[in-house]
């Protein structure tokens, strides 16, 4: 998996942090998957932020009269050996975070499955209030 990230980035309005991450990968097919995972370590303090790097929601189907999530789910199926997916997503690491608005530099990488992505380096510097 790899991810792209400006490396630097400026508090808007005094207290608005923004950092957009962009990955992309292939991941192993596992039986219970788990949302990819944003890391970024405070390189000054050594506090390190973890957390779910999107929460996905199941859209509204148009035209759909019933529940897909009603009723029994369908028999599983053994996976292949050695099956792989492809996934690429963008976020606001700030944002899923809850990333203080405050001058720091970051090392943040994304953790999918048992894949670690690129590691970036990102500086948050003050801007103009």
């Amino acid at each position: 998996m790899r991810i792209a990230a400006p490396s630097r980035v400026k508090i808007r309005d005094g207290n608005t942090l923004t950092i957009p991450i962009c990955a992309r990968g292939i991941l192993p097919v596992v039986e219970t998957p788990q949302l990819p995972r944003c890391v970024a370590g405070d390189t000054r303090t050594g506090k390190v932020y973890r957390g779910i790097a999107f929460t996905y929601v199941r859209p509204t189907l148009p035209n759909v009269s019933g529940d897909p999530s009603e009723g029994a789910p369908p028999p599983k199926l053994a996976l292949p050996p050695g099956m792989t997916v492809e996934t690429r997503f963008t976020t606001d690491m700030a944002g899923v975070l809850h990333l203080p608005a405050t001058p720091a530099t970051y090392e943040v990488y994304i953790e999918a499955e048992d894949v670690k992505s690129n590691t970036v380096t990102i500086e948050v510097e003050a801007g103009q209030k």
